[in-house]
């Protein structure tokens, strides 16, 4: 018998004696003191069920029964009739007690059990997933989670009545249950199903993941439809990858939303993967309040033009000041603001930004013209289209002086829509660039899709221009811009030789690290200054 037991035994032993002598000082059984009995019993009841809640009436009856007298002042004894209709009561209410408390229990145990099934799937939810993850951590066992989350569920359900959505349901955690054991399959709402599987090697897990996996790629009929559903599939292991259960029930979600672009696949967990996805959702809960509490700022790259041999403008480079926490690029943070619907702000402080600056660049006898990046979404939005000119507009700012750059998979990528709205842009006097050029598409077709007066040359050019292949492509880009009278600006330019080629090339404009990193405002205007010093000099000397 455990201690626990041996203890609660005692106890309620001890609590009948306590009783005893508290009925025999107070005067005897004449009193309402018998009554305290019924405590032991009902404990008993509680801890024991009705055989021990029976068996503490007994001892209870008994020891109110011959031996205690009725009055004990006037010594008068009870009669064998009273003390035995007394311990009849003590049984029937410790029998009552008993079986009540068992239903009760009983009750309640169904009540645990449903609330640890999911009322959609009949599976086990995931409050008992963690559980007996809890358990196996607990007993040191290694484990394996696997996931099955279907993507389409929600288009299923727009065109299938109620009912054939349940049996769908009820069908698909059937399936698991044939598939697995009974006691390791979970699932979560209708879309998710889990299972966890310890005691097998990591090769068998793998095999029998994937298969089941493999095994939704035949439709599944119900009610006479032909549904076919598109499951991304994940695995997480412990010790692995997480010490928790938690930990692993995260990580095995976020193992399945890996590949965030693909709607189908079976992942393994990738701690890499999961940071770069972890640092994507820190980015858009905290990019909200960055752009409320104004964390950005500009910096400006020089642009340099080969034939003048001058500065002939700079890129404004969004930065976003993160107050002492990793830096997160442009390239990361640009990309979740489109996806939460705030590019529009940032591109329009942008805007605010650059118009004020070139103002201040004005005031200091520097022409500074500056190209701006924009997405796609920006530029088919007639209304953004207004709010940006109208900022230009009111600072007292040419357009003739902004150049607005697009990447040249947007200009690909898109319909004759925003090539109708770029067109606009140029109606009021933008210059239009393509940026990030060659990478990857039809260039010499993208040229001529789009009214566009510069052509940005990627940095992937840049960083093979001594390959033959190569070289030819740039100088057959460069002569072909020509051609159609538009500039030509090369890219992440960062040696004197790649300088070299390119101007014997006859490219018009060069942006990088040979000439000037990214620098702030202030330091631009000490960057002209500085150039045409040396302009100065050179001239002089001739």
């Amino acid at each position: 018998m455990q201690p626990k037991i041996v203890l609660k035994w005692l106890s309620i032993i001890a609590l009948v004696v306590v009783f005893n002598i508290t009925i025999y000082m107070g005067g005897g059984t004449s009193t309402a003191l018998p009554h305290l009995m019924y405590l032991p019993i009902l404990l008993a009841a509680y801890f024991f069920g009705y055989k021990g809640s029976v068996a503490i009436a007994v001892i209870a009856g008994l020891s109110l029964g011959p031996y205690m007298p009725l009055n004990v002042n006037l010594g008068l004894q009870q009669s064998p009739a009273i003390w035995l209709i007394r311990l009849s009561f003590f049984l029937l209410v410790s029998l009552v007690s008993g079986l009540l408390i068992a239903r009760m229990n009983v009750l309640n145990q169904r009540i645990r059990e449903t609330d640890l099934r999911s009322i959609y799937t009949g599976l086990y939810n995931t409050n008992k997933l963690k559980q007996d993850l809890e358990q196996y951590i607990e007993q040191g066992k290694k484990f394996s989670l696997v996931t099955y989350r279907i993507t389409n569920l929600g288009s299923i359900s727009k065109y299938v009545d109620d009912q054939t959505m349940s049996q769908l349901i009820r069908g698909i955690g059937h399936k698991m249950r044939e598939a697995f054991d009974e006691h390791t399959c979970y699932s979560h709402g209708r879309s998710e199903y889990l299972v966890a599987m310890e005691g097998y090697s990591d090769e068998h897990i793998k095999k029998k993941s994937v298969e089941f996996y493999k095994s939704f790629s035949i439709p599944i009929e119900v009610n006479g439809y032909r549904l076919q559903l598109l499951v991304k599939g994940g695995l997480a292991r412990y010790p692995d990858h997480g010490m928790q259960a938690f930990d692993i029930i995260s990580h095995v979600r976020a193992a399945s939303d890996q590949e965030e672009g693909q709607r189908t696949g079976f992942f393994y967990y990738n701690k890499y993967i999961d940071r770069r996805n972890r640092l994507a959702f820190e980015v858009t809960n905290a990019l909200s309040h960055a752009v409320k509490s104004e964390a950005f700022y500009l910096m400006y790259q020089p642009k340099y033009n080969l034939h003048t041999q001058s500065v002939c403008g700079v890129e404004a480079l969004i930065r976003w000041d993160r107050k002492g926490k990793m830096p997160i690029g442009p390239d990361i943070f640009i990309g979740v603001a489109e996806e939460i619907g705030i590019i529009d702000e940032i591109s329009l402080w942008v805007a605010r930004e650059c118009a004020w600056q070139i103002g201040a660049w004005q005031e200091a006898g520097i022409d500074v013209k500056v190209s701006i990046n924009l997405t796609s979404r920006e530029l088919l939005d007639p209304l953004f289209r207004e709010a940006f000119d109208q900022i230009f507009q009111e600072a007292g700012v040419l357009p003739s002086q902004i150049e607005i750059e697009i990447t040249e998979r947007v200009v690909v990528e898109s319909d004759g829509l925003l090539k109708e709205n770029l067109q606009k842009y140029s109606e009021l006097g933008y210059k239009i660039a393509i940026d990030d050029y060659g990478t990857g598409y039809n260039t010499y077709f993208s040229i001529g899709e789009v009214d566009v007066d510069v052509i940005k040359i990627d940095k992937y050019f840049m960083d093979r221009l001594q390959q033959k292949e190569i070289n030819v492509l740039v100088q057959s880009i460069i002569d072909y811009v020509h051609l159609l009278d538009k500039e030509v600006v090369a890219e992440g330019v960062e040696t004197l030789e790649q300088v070299e080629l390119l101007e014997a090339m006859g490219c018009d404009i060069i942006q990088g690290y040979y000439y000037s990193e990214p620098i702030s405002a202030d330091a631009i205007t000490a960057y002209y200054d500085e150039i045409l010093h040396l302009r100065y000099k050179s001239q002089n000397c001739l």
